[in-house]
């Protein structure tokens, strides 16, 4: 199944704030070219849920109650090339909210994404493994790529942290971080 937007500026697809915008539930799954905003809160812009295959490329998933986008327990997909920005609410009673989320998901490819303004991490891995995450621009948040226990065999590399209180922690032992990865704090430049 494809979804194609005409292209991200225009074609919008508006939550109302009532739940998940975009819930995928299927395998070999295209969405690209939307923007995709206003999930409700706990909820997420685009959601691949027990997902294989699908990929979610180019577009803007913006001012959702909970994560940008969200794999839960949902493999072998690809995140690239989305602009994922302001995207913060609350679940069980705390305020939080990720950029791209992955719980329970594992051998997925997380690319060339421009991931800003969480109010917690840029990309979080919960319980999800041998993930690929590379590319990617991660500026103002709370955490940049964070892994969370048991995360194993990730590989994490030639991503650029601008202005994140933290670029990238959690879990470090069983997964590859590049020492190449920038770090850049614009705020000390003048």
């Amino acid at each position: 199944m494809t979804l194609l937007g005409a292209n991200k500026e225009d074609t919008i697809i508006d939550g109302s704030n009532s739940s998940d915008v975009v819930a995928i539930t299927a395998d070999n799954v295209l969405i690209n070219g939307f923007t995709v905003r206003n999930s409700s809160l706990g909820q997420a812009g685009v959601l691949l849920k027990h997902s294989a295959s699908s990929i979610v490329r180019g577009n803007v998933v913006t001012q959702n109650g909970w994560a940008g986008i969200e794999l839960d327990d949902s493999n072998n997909n690809t995140v690239s090339d989305n602009i994922v920005s302001f995207n913060a609410g609350s679940k069980t009673g705390l305020i939080w909210g990720d950029g791209i989320m992955l719980s329970s998901s594992n051998n997925n490819t997380v690319s060339g994404n421009v991931v800003t303004y969480s109010i917690e991490d840029g990309i979080c891995l919960d319980s999800s493994d041998n993930n690929s995450i590379f590319g990617n621009v991660i500026e103002n948040n709370e955490g940049g790529v964070v892994a969370g226990a048991p995360s194993n065999g990730n590989v994490i590399f030639r991503n650029t942290f601008i202005r994140n209180i933290e670029p990238g922690w959690g879990q470090l032992e069983n997964n590859t971080w590049s020492v190449g990865d920038r770090s850049i704090d614009r705020s000390l430049s003048k």
